[in-house]
């Protein structure tokens, strides 16, 4: 898997391109969900599936009191994307001048200037540009007039649980002891701490400190193995 830090350095435009853009902390089932649908219908149409991911979390720009804890490292975030078939993944800075940008300038000014955009794969709650403004729906009309394909997917549940990275979020910072939806790895303990996989390999760490400052690691509850949320046969689309 390529890695490119800031799409504006990119030489040329990145062809046949088939993107998907979020955090994708955690990579759990719903993230799961959107990046497979990238995956299948870049290898089906012979392109590239691409992830636009934002360092730092939007929200420690824009508000940081409300900024979430961190649930998965940089490092292993990009492992498993690497393990789920991604092509390349851009890591882009995010800043005031980034968040300025409105929905259609976003995709006009950004997207589309740095990417022969075929389809884009996108989660049913994405949010994007000024004030969070822009939607599925935005992205669905934008497609029409500038001539790339959207795909929405719609929420994954576990049970009757719908998968998210807040209530991840709520386990590993100790708010609740409900185990989460999207999470079934059994945690591997070893002499040096908990088993995390690092690009298929897997090695081990000792468990961070459970913390909710922004920006923070979470430390993995019980059940949980922090860099893979592996899919469960019974996670289904809402």
């Amino acid at each position: 898997m390529r890695v490119i830090r800031h799409l504006a350095r990119v030489p040329r435009p990145l062809d046949r391109a088939v993107l998907t853009l979020g955090n994708f902390d955690g990579v759990h089932l719903g993230h799961q969900a959107i990046l497979r649908s990238a995956v299948e219908r870049a290898r089906a149409g012979g392109g590239q599936a691409i992830v636009l991911t934002f360092e730092p979390h939007p929200l420690t720009v824009v508000a940081p009191e409300r900024a979430p804890a961190v649930i998965q490292p940089l490092h292993d975030r990009l492992a498993t994307l690497r393990e789920l078939g991604i092509d390349v993944t851009v890591l882009q800075r995010f800043t005031r001048q980034f968040a300025a940008l409105d929905p259609e300038a976003f995709v006009r000014e950004f997207l589309l200037r740095h990417l022969a955009l075929r389809h884009l794969v996108v989660g049913y709650n994405v949010n994007f540009g000024r004030d969070r403004a822009g939607s599925a729906h935005t992205l669905r009309e934008l497609g029409a007039r500038l001539g790339f394909g959207v795909e929405v997917v719609g929420p994954v549940t576990v049970g009757a649980e719908q998968v998210s990275s807040t209530a991840l979020r709520e386990v590993l910072a100790g708010a609740t002891s409900a185990k989460p939806a999207g999470c079934s790895a059994a945690p591997t303990r070893s002499a040096g701490g908990w088993s995390r996989a690092t690009g298929g390999v897997e090695r081990s760490v000792s468990p961070p400190r459970t913390s909710t400052r922004a920006g923070a690691s979470s430390c993995p509850p019980t059940g949980c193995t922090p860099s893979r949320w592996r899919a469960r046969d019974d996670a289904t689309p809402a």
